[in-house]
């Protein structure tokens, strides 16, 4: 298997499993490493930081769905003579009601199974911009390379144009052996131009990934210290066991679980009865001031 190709399956490892590439940073200091990529783009993408709005804001559901009603203060006149001469029945009261069922702690658990559902999202979102970062970087670096190798034969096939023409010249050697050699140097030029060309296109698409503006100076990879900890590419059985694991889909399924059963048990409290609760202050003409008291049940029908 390529080394490039074992990095790159070693690295989706890694990052399915959820677990940071352990890789010393590169002696020179302009260097790019893997996980110094990895970093940045997790302090620059903005769907991440959405991602921990979304998480912030779900974390606050469960209090409030779980919370009692608000209560409803009702002042009031109750009686109003036409009588000028006499007072008004007045009160005020503040009534609370409470459900006799677990249907908030109901409301809570599928709250919070939402909230590992987002937390779950929130990981993929991570898991496929890592991976997005991973396939840029090793893309750019054997775009670099390439042309490193094409630059090398394109320099070899010049000096041996050169070579064959001062042959010629001399008469030791043959115009064929010359029209070959430059034939193979102008491919080379195109085919480097190509790959150029395909190699600005990945610092722009590696850019992208890491959250940089697309013009931005892309300095050298460091990939060598990467590869050289590559050892042995698990089997598809020991892949396949620990994505089931450790993947972020496996998490939002369980929350996506948790929460209809909690909406179900829901469903079910909201048939059982509520119990309400009136108390205030209220002012009589017959019998002055005085406090009332009011207990009530709800009876679904």
């Amino acid at each position: 298997m390529p080394r490039a190709m074992a990095a790159s399956l070693t690295a989706a490892l890694y990052l399915t499993a959820g677990a940071p590439l352990t890789v010393a940073a590169a002696t020179p200091e302009s260097d790019v490493t893997l996980p110094e990529a990895l970093r940045t783009a997790r302090q620059a993408r903005a769907e991440l930081k959405a991602s921990s709005a979304r998480i912030e804001a779900a974390r606050q559901r469960p209090v409030i769905v779980s919370a009692l009603e608000d209560p409803v203060i009702t002042p009031a006149i109750d009686h109003k003579p036409v009588d000028k001469m006499m007072r008004s029945d007045k009160s005020i009261s503040i009534e609370q009601s409470f459900p006799l069922s677990r249907i908030r702690s109901h409301k809570r658990s599928a709250a919070e199974a939402d909230v590992g559902r987002v937390e779950g999202e929130a990981r993929e979102t991570l898991l496929k911009i890592q991976s997005d970062v991973a396939q840029a970087f090793f893309m750019l670096n054997e775009r670099r390379r390439m042309a490193g190798i094409l630059d090398k034969q394109l320099a070899l096939a010049s000096r041996l144009a050169r070579m064959a023409a001062t042959r010629h010249a001399s008469g030791s050697s043959g115009q064929l052996d010359v029209l070959r050699l430059e034939a193979e140097s102008a491919r080379l030029r195109n085919r480097l131009t190509v790959l150029q060309a395909d190699t600005g296109a990945a610092e722009a698409m590696f850019n992208a990934a890491v959250g940089q503006p697309v013009g931005t100076p892309v300095p050298p990879l460091q990939t060598e210290r990467l590869l050289q900890q590559i050892r042995q590419v698990p089997d598809l059985s020991a892949s396949l066991e620990q994505a089931l694991v450790n993947h972020p889909r496996a998490q939002i399924s369980k929350a996506e679980i948790l929460r209809a059963k909690a909406e179900v048990d829901v469903m079910k409290s909201m048939y059982l009865p509520m119990a309400m609760v009136r108390v205030g202050k209220a002012d009589t003409m017959a019998a002055g001031k005085g406090y009332m008291l009011m207990v009530g049940i709800s009876v679904p029908i």
